[in-house]
């Protein structure tokens, strides 16, 4: 395991195991035969507290470790650029402006359950 970063110029990949009592995760880099851990981590899953509890403890990982997921995720979502996806924008730009996506964020503000009604 490297704790300076990516080791060489091979692809980069992410890994999640979304288990039920605990979530891992590792960084791990695949140049020619060889693969090398980048980073990795582990931590419970507050499972009985819900999905949100598993969420906010998701997001406060290592700034440095959420900046690797996260170019490694957009790497691997790249081949994408290429594929016409206007009517899935569309759709995405629907879903963000709607009433539904409001009460999702005020629910989330005020620690509640959503109610969705499809608008």
């Amino acid at each position: 395991m490297s704790a300076d970063g990516p080791t060489g110029s091979g692809s980069r990949h992410l890994g999640l195991d979304l288990g039920g009592t605990n979530v891992k995760w590792a960084v791990v880099e695949h140049d020619g035969d060889a693969w090398t851990c980048l980073d990795r981590g582990q931590f419970a899953t507050p499972i009985s507290s819900g999905e949100a509890a598993v969420i906010d403890r998701l997001v406060r990982n290592a700034p440095l470790s959420l900046r690797a997921m996260k170019a490694t995720i957009n790497r691997q979502m790249a081949f994408r650029d290429g594929i016409e996806h206007a009517d899935t924008d569309d759709l995405v730009r629907t879903a963000m402006r709607s009433a539904d996506a409001k009460e999702g964020v005020r629910a989330r503000m005020d620690r509640r359950d959503a109610d969705f009604t499809g608008v």
